[in-house]
């Protein structure tokens, strides 16, 4: 039995929370749809296994820059540990 995979509506879901909580606003709609393709490849069971994690490595803002995703082979890397495990 296949697992679900995640869906666009989630996916952006996901993506929106985080770039809200990270206060990353303007023109990032390249590095949005990036993000979101990446999660589309996991199931939902999957990046809602490795969230927590994918949040806990970015770092936050500090009150005059937004804050920072890792690089996206990182975030892959935390999804494709999450499917092992």
């Amino acid at each position: 039995m296949s697992e679900k995979k995640c869906n666009l509506e989630q996916a952006e879901f996901y993506v929106n929370d985080l770039f809200d909580y990270l206060e990353i606003k303007g023109n990032n709609q390249s590095l949005f749809n990036e993000f979101c393709k990446l999660l589309m490849k996991y199931s939902e069971d999957t990046v809602k296994k490795s969230w927590n994690d994918i949040i806990y490595s970015c770092e936050l803002p500090n009150g005059q820059m937004a804050g920072r995703l890792p690089k996206m082979r990182e975030i892959q890397n935390i999804l494709f540990k999450s499917i092992i495990i």
